[in-house]
């Protein structure tokens, strides 16, 4: 782990800067006496005065994949298209979610598709089967096919759809790089952290939009913006805070977007998943979402200690590697959550077909 450096204040100053590369964290998959696989992972945790730790190199692109959802919402709120169109924290919850189309998921997304004037032919994601089988099995029981609305990224589409609807812009072809909606969520993308994207590599998310990469570094400036207000200063409801205005400061975006995540974990993510689970083992202490290819973008502001913010990638892109990892790092800053609640600790505890355990996973 590198030591703590001081830097300049500010969210996306310079200046914690170019860090030179240290030993990657490890997650040891170990059954018996063996360590069966180890995952490298990279991260960097910030406040907005210092370094507060790393491992791996922090300024090596990486795609920040669905980790970035709340950044490509911020547009939403910061061009006054969430608050035209009377959207509510739900909404932007659900707009940062990787979803399991849940009932409530479905639901949301199904009545905000009919409050903007579109239907679910006008998504552009593509089907996609509930991201957890067992809800898949759910819905075919029911004799339900999925469509676009079971897509984990359907609640982000609808946010395109509303902004581009917004800007007067055709709703067509509202994934397209150079679509008003995605120009809008690039640039939100360079104002939150700082990174020159064209000097960066950018490719195509697995729901059809443009995803931008960024060092672990940039990335966790940006996630500095998303840290959770205070109570005192905490957003009201976006549907009673700034209605009709035609434009909302990003810093103030960022907050609600932050606030709506920790208000409706649920809408996040859904059953047995850790953003979830996570964001309700620490209530209004935590914003954390997970990106596929094992990133993890977290704000945090825990009751004991200072904020800080987080970007984490493991380099194999294992899943469950990225979660013991994440919780590790949570925990080294303010945020325990390993033990409070079984769900949580499974994440580290391998078990065989009978539920036995065999093995465990752990930090190195």
């Amino acid at each position: 782990m590198a030591d703590t450096e001081e830097a300049s204040t500010g969210a996306h100053s310079n200046e914690v800067d170019r860090e030179v590369a240290s030993p990657p964290l490890q997650v040891a998959a170990t059954r018996g006496d063996l360590a069966e696989t180890v995952h490298p992972v990279s991260y960097v945790v910030l406040s907005e005065q210092k370094l507060l730790g790393s491992a791996g190199d922090i300024n090596a692109p990486v795609y920040g994949r669905s980790s970035t959802k709340p950044f490509q919402a911020v547009p939403l709120l910061s061009s006054g298209a969430a608050d035209a169109f009377g959207l509510d924290d739900r909404h932007l919850a659900l707009a940062c979610a990787s979803h399991n189309a849940e009932d409530a998921h479905l639901e949301l997304v199904s009545e905000w598709l009919t409050r903007i004037g579109c239907d679910e032919p006008d998504l552009e994601c593509g089907v996609m089967h509930p991201f957890q089988p067992a809800r898949g099995r759910e819905l075919a029981s029911f004799g339900v096919s999925p469509d676009q609305r079971h897509h984990m990224c359907s609640g982000k589409h609808a946010g395109f759809l509303t902004l581009a609807k917004h800007l007067g812009a055709p709703t067509k072809g509202y994934i397209d790089i150079d679509h008003p909606a995605q120009v809008a969520v690039r640039s939100a993308i360079e104002t939150l952290t700082g990174a020159d994207l064209d000097s960066q590599p950018w490719g195509v998310d697995g729901c059809g939009v443009p995803t931008f990469a960024t060092s672990l570094l940039e990335f966790a400036r940006g996630a500095l913006f998303f840290v959770p207000p205070t109570k005192d200063s905490e957003p009201a409801n976006s549907t009673e805070q700034n209605a009709g205005a035609a434009d909302v400061d990003v810093a103030a975006a960022c907050t609600r977007i932050s606030s709506a995540m920790m208000r409706h974990p649920h809408l996040v993510a859904g059953s047995h998943r850790l953003c979830t689970e996570a964001m309700l083992a620490a209530p209004g202490q935590l914003a954390l979402k997970t990106g596929a290819a094992g990133v993890f973008f977290g704000a945090a502001r825990p009751a004991e200690g200072a904020p800080f913010a987080l970007a984490l990638k493991v380099h194999d892109g294992t899943t469950i590697a990225a979660e013991v990892a994440v919780l590790h790092v949570l925990a080294d800053h303010g945020l325990d959550l390993r033990r409070s609640t079984p769900a949580i600790e499974s994440r580290h505890v391998i078990t065989n077909i009978a539920g036995r355990q065999v093995g465990s996973r752990t930090v190195t």
